[in-house]
C-alpha cells in the first residue's frame, strides 16, 4: 500500500500528482458560514445584506451563540441584533459600508473549488518546513514553487490525511517565498497559498524599527499621461499632487539606500 507520494529535488518547483487508489479518507469543505457571538443576552439575531428583511436567530450552545447559514460566493455587510440593540460583530475587526451605515464584513468564498490552509510552519537554524490542509473534493495535483530566493524544496504528499509537507534545509539568508497551489478532479483550482519568510542572522523584531511610509500622489510624478485635470474648488494641498506608483518603481534604488 503506498501511503505516501515522496518527490524531492534540487529545484524551484515540485508538482505532485495524487493517487488516492490506496486511500478512503476525505475531508469535504462545508458548504456552510459560521456566524458566532460571545457575550449574555436574551436574543441574539443576525441580519445581514444577503436579505436585511430575514431575521436568523442564533442558538446558545455551551455560552456561545451560532448560526450557520447557506451563502453564495461574495462579501456581504451584516450585524447582531443583541437583546433589540443592533451591533457590529465584536470577534470580526473588518468592517464595511453599506447605506450609509458602518457594518461587519463577512467574505464567503467558492465553496465548491478546493481550500488550502496552512496546519504549522517552522523556520528555524537556515530551515523552513510547513504542513499544508488541503480540503474538498479528490485531489488531482498539489503544486509548491520556490517563486523567490536560491536553493531547492522537497515535498511529501500524505494520503492518510491530505496533507502537504514542505521543507527546505541549509537556506542562506535572505527572502524567501514559496507558492502552493491545487487542483481537484474536476480541474476546480484552489486559492493559491503565498508563504514568505526571511532568513537572517537575526530575528528581525519590530521594537525601534524604522517604518517609512510613502504618500504616494506627494511623492514623484512618474507618469504625466495619466495626470487627471485638477479638481473645482479643493483646499490647497487636498488635490491630488501628480505622485503616482511609476514614480515610487523609478526610485526603488533611492529608497533601498534608505536601510
Amino acid at each position: 500500500m503506498r501511503k505516501a507520494v515522496v518527490l524531492s529535488f534540487l529545484l524551484l518547483s515540485v508538482l505532485l500528482p495524487i493517487s488516492n487508489a490506496d486511500s478512503d479518507f476525505q475531508r469535504p469543505r462545508s458548504t456552510s458560514t459560521e456566524f458566532s457571538y460571545s457575550g449574555g443576552a436574551e436574543e441574539v439575531i443576525l441580519r445581514g445584506e444577503w436579505d436585511w428583511i430575514e431575521e436568523t436567530p442564533l442558538t446558545l450552545n455551551n455560552g456561545v451563540w451560532g448560526v450557520s447559514l447557506e451563502l453564495q460566493e461574495g462579501m456581504y455587510c451584516y450585524k447582531f441584533v443583541v437583546d433589540g440593540i443592533w451591533i457590529l460583530d465584536p470577534m470580526n475587526s473588518e468592517t464595511t459600508w453599506c447605506d450609509g451605515f458602518e457594518n461587519s464584513l463577512v467574505r464567503v468564498d467558492d465553496k465548491t473549488k478546493p481550500k488550502l490552509a496552512v496546519e504549522s510552519l517552522s523556520i528555524d537554524n537556515n530551515s523552513f518546513s510547513a504542513r499544508i490542509l488541503y480540503s474538498g473534493s479528490t485531489p488531482d495535483q498539489v503544486i509548491a514553487t520556490l517563486e523567490k530566493g536560491s536553493g531547492g524544496i522537497s515535498s511529501t504528499w500524505n494520503l492518510a490525511d491530505w496533507s502537504l509537507d514542505i521543507s527546505a534545509n541549509n537556506l542562506q539568508d535572505g527572502k524567501y517565498r514559496i507558492r502552493v497551489s491545487a487542483s481537484d478532479g474536476e480541474q476546480n483550482q484552489a486559492e493559491e497559498l503565498l508563504l514568505p519568510f526571511w532568513i537572517e542572522e537575526q530575528k528581525f523584531q519590530w521594537d525601534d524599527a524604522v517604518i517609512y511610509m510613502i504618500m504616494t500622489d506627494r511623492y514623484i510624478n512618474g507618469n504625466t499621461s495619466n495626470d487627471p485635470a485638477p479638481l473645482s474648488g479643493a483646499a490647497n494641498g487636498g488635490d491630488w499632487l501628480g505622485g503616482d506608483i511609476e514614480g515610487i518603481t523609478s526610485n526603488l534604488d533611492n529608497l533601498q539606500e534608505l536601510g
